[in-house]
């Protein structure tokens, strides 16, 4: 599980960064940085539904034997 955790955080590490600077930066400093991140927040959210649109199931990603869930532990 870390291992496909780490890899996602890997590959988004733009849109997480696109999302936490400006919402921190709203925080601490000026509420109108939220409108940044929520602009962010809702570009990403697009893009990732297109992209799940557009793949067909033959070639999303399958899953390995390790995000496979275990029986007793929730899966089969």
């Amino acid at each position: 599980m870390s291992n496909s955790v780490v890899s996602w955080i890997g590959w988004h590490v733009g849109e997480l960064a696109g999302v936490i600077v400006p919402g921190v930066v709203a925080l601490t400093v000026t509420p109108w940085a939220a409108v940044l991140s929520v602009v962010v927040a809702v570009s990403w959210t697009v893009h990732e539904v297109r992209l799940a649109r557009l793949v067909p199931p033959a070639l999303a990603p399958s899953r390995s034997e390790e995000d496979t869930p275990v029986a007793g532990w929730g899966g089969a």
